[in-house]
């Protein structure tokens, strides 16, 4: 919208038509200008007048059922079996059969074969909420005989595919083939509705100028003290740069701006893309392994990355759209993948969850949620997962077995990195000059970033580990205490570590914990 705007006024010859059935026709009139407002006036028809215009009968869904009940779902209210009288018998079935909260590919099907017997030309635009529907109605449409013929053209628009693929939606087809445009449902503004990170990101991406001074021309401006990226996530960029990691955690963050490049047409994800995750059990690690091995095989040509995306199924348009949004290469060693891990816990706080089995987790403020099917960590069928530890961090719920010195050394360490991060954001150059106290501190978290300094072995029965999973709301899990405990050999390779970092001083009984020379 700002960008229309200044182009109106760089170039008061050009016109443009905004077409909306939701848009605030005031406000934006008086944004572009007090331009003219054409109104046109038209009727909507509800689910239930499509499906008996169109005689549709949904498909059983007893693949839908057979997942509820292995997740451990309750029944929820459907409002579809609420139907006026003036609907027959036989589309009142097939309302009570359709979820609310689902989009039925099938009743667009028969939408688009009534549309076929109307005979008449143009276009038909089919409005889907967001690019993940969109792909997948695309690739339904297309796995159709009668759809994925030369009789239909599916075209995909949204703003995260290629410009070039965009523009396609405008090229005129011959008279005997149907044009069919599947987009994007906008209801408000988009600035409204995505994170201010993300929009910062774009306008870094396209080269619009300062980030604050494009913002400030926006129709209703946002608030223009925040990061362009989220605090979190810049934080965790930081600290990546501080451990030499900055290359593989800047590629997550990035990464976690954008949809997730594997194409999996809405089911769990396929052994090709959780293989990814490796030995980890992380989502993020997954996406960091994509990113790489795409990185590499790019190097052979356009061809090659092609080919390496069609067998590994993956989205190229959004691995591209990842490596623009990088800010910054890494310099240095970045081959820690542990370090890396512990940033992402200390980053994504408290972001993190217990398992329990199955789908079933609990987030940190006792909130019941599910693994989201397209997490690695997502188990197939009646299947569950094994983790080495049962939880990632769980404040306040875990119990956790470990000498009260070893403990009050581990608890200094955030004080001394806290004032790190200070120090480098004043200045980045600190980086490159860092004395020998904090030296040390760095080495005591790489040494407990390890896995094994909790006693684990990651390559036993090829356990991944139990990383960061995207959640979403769930069925009810009930609340647990767990207990975790360190290994005593784990517990005096910390406490020698930090024995140069932190002094412990008896006041009598109670531990004072100190940091020194941070």
């Amino acid at each position: 919208m700002v960008v229309l705007r200044d182009v109106v006024q760089t170039y008061p010859e050009v016109r443009i038509i905004l077409m909306s059935a939701t848009i605030d026709t005031t406000m934006f009139r008086e944004y572009y200008f007090n331009c003219p407002v054409i109104e046109v006036f038209g009727r909507t028809f509800a689910v239930q007048d499509c499906i008996q215009m169109t005689h549709f009968i949904p498909p059983l869904s007893d693949r839908k059922r057979k997942d509820k009940d292995e997740e451990g779902g309750d029944e929820e209210a459907n409002c579809n079996v609420i139907c006026g009288p003036e609907y027959t018998p036989e589309t009142k079935r097939s309302m009570a059969q359709i979820n609310e909260k689902e989009t039925p590919f099938e009743l667009v099907e028969a939408l688009l074969k009534y549309i076929e017997t109307l005979q008449v030309t143009g276009a038909v635009l089919v409005f889907l909420p967001g690019w993940n529907l969109i792909y997948s109605m695309q690739k339904h449409l297309e796995m159709n005989p009668h759809f994925g013929s030369q009789r239909y053209l599916i075209l995909p628009l949204h703003s995260q595919i290629p410009r070039e693929e965009q523009r396609r939606v405008f090229e005129p087809v011959p008279e005997n083939i149907t044009k069919v445009i599947l987009l994007e449902t906008h209801m408000t503004p988009e600035i409204f509705r995505t994170p201010l990170h993300e929009v910062a990101l774009s306008i870094k991406l396209l080269r619009l100028g300062s980030i604050g001074h494009f913002l400030s021309k926006a129709i209703e401006p946002p608030p223009l003290d925040a990061l362009p990226i989220e605090p979190r996530l810049g934080k965790m960029m930081i600290m990546g740069c501080i451990f030499n990691v900055g290359d593989a955690v800047c590629t997550i963050s990035a990464a976690s701006c954008f949809p997730e490049p594997f194409i999996n047409d809405g089911k769990r994800l396929r052994y090709v893309h959780r293989n990814f995750a490796g030995t980890r059990f992380s989502d993020h690690v997954a996406l960091l392994s994509v990113f790489q091995a795409w990185d590499d095989v790019r190097m052979g040509g356009e061809d090659a990355e092609s080919r390496f995306c069609e067998h590994k199924r993956l989205n190229m348009s959004t691995l591209r759209m990842t490596w623009e949004a990088k800010m910054f290469n890494n310099v240095g060693p970045d081959n820690n993948l542990d370090v890396v891990i512990s940033l992402l816990t200390y980053g994504s706080y408290p972001n993190v969850c217990y398992h329990k089995e199955k789908r079933k987790i609990l987030t940190t403020e006792g909130r019941n949620a599910l693994i989201h099917k397209c997490s690695v960590n997502c188990p197939f069928s009646s299947q569950d997962m094994t983790y080495p530890s049962r939880s990632s961090s769980l404040a306040k719920r875990i119990k956790l077995k470990i000498p009260h010195d070893v403990a009050g050394c581990i608890a200094a360490l955030r004080a001394g990195m806290e004032a790190l991060v200070v120090e480098v954001t004043k200045d980045p150059e600190y980086i490159r000059q860092l004395d020998p106290t904090n030296e040390r501190m760095l080495n005591i978290i790489r040494q407990i970033s390890k896995p094994s300094a909790a006693g684990l072995n990651l390559m036993v029965n090829n356990l991944r580990w139990a990383g960061l999973m995207e959640v979403e709301e769930g069925t009810e899990v009930e609340d647990t205490e767990v207990e975790e405990e360190v290994t005593e050999e784990a517990a005096a390779d910390t406490r020698a570590a930090a024995a140069d970092t932190v002094e412990v001083v008896d006041t009598g009984g109670v531990r004072d914990i100190r940091a020194f020379e941070v």
